[in-house]
């Protein structure tokens, strides 16, 4: 009888780490991070410890800490498999917080850049912005001068102030 295998899914780990860390035993936690992600049967895709991360203040005291070391991770994993992972974050003392969340699709591919905007960021300025811009100016003049005519035009109103002086 064949079994059935759901597909990976992405998660995304963000770890809060204890400011007492030295920076030795800053990358040895993420590294023994790393491990217990990898050794659950996980693919980390990346990580991310540094600019806009890094050490940052906390909008408010936890574990009467003001500040953390920020680890974002992205991983991708079977459902389930990261239950023993977590067991271990909960354990572990020189993790402040943690928040595991599962990545929808849509979201996941938002990271990447569209083709679309990576074609126009590399065309070169004014060759078809400026035509389409004269055009809409043109446009505006046009009807300006169209209503500043229609405006003599018409009659002027009986009750107007200006005929009554």
């Amino acid at each position: 009888m064949a079994t059935y295998t759901p597909e990976p899914r992405e998660y995304e780990l963000m770890v809060l780490l204890s400011p007492e860390l030295g920076e030795e035993a800053l990358e040895t936690e993420m590294n023994r991070i790393s491990d217990q992600i990898t050794g659950t049967g996980a693919e980390i895709i990346r990580s991310k410890s540094t600019t806009p991360w890094g050490r940052r203040r906390l909008a408010y005291p936890i574990q009467n800490y003001q500040d953390a070391f920020y680890v974002l991770y992205s991983v991708s994993s079977q459902p389930g498999q990261l239950d023993p992972f977590e067991r271990d974050l909960k354990l572990n003392t020189n993790v402040i917080r943690y928040l595991l969340i599962r990545q929808e699709k849509a979201q996941a591919l938002e990271d990447e850049p569209a083709p679309e905007a990576a074609d126009e960021e590399t065309e070169e300025p004014g060759t078809e912005a400026e035509p389409e811009a004269d055009a809409v100016a043109d446009d505006a003049e046009a009807a300006e001068a169209d209503a500043t005519e229609d405006a003599a035009d018409a009659p002027a109103d009986e009750g107007s102030d200006e005929d009554q002086t």
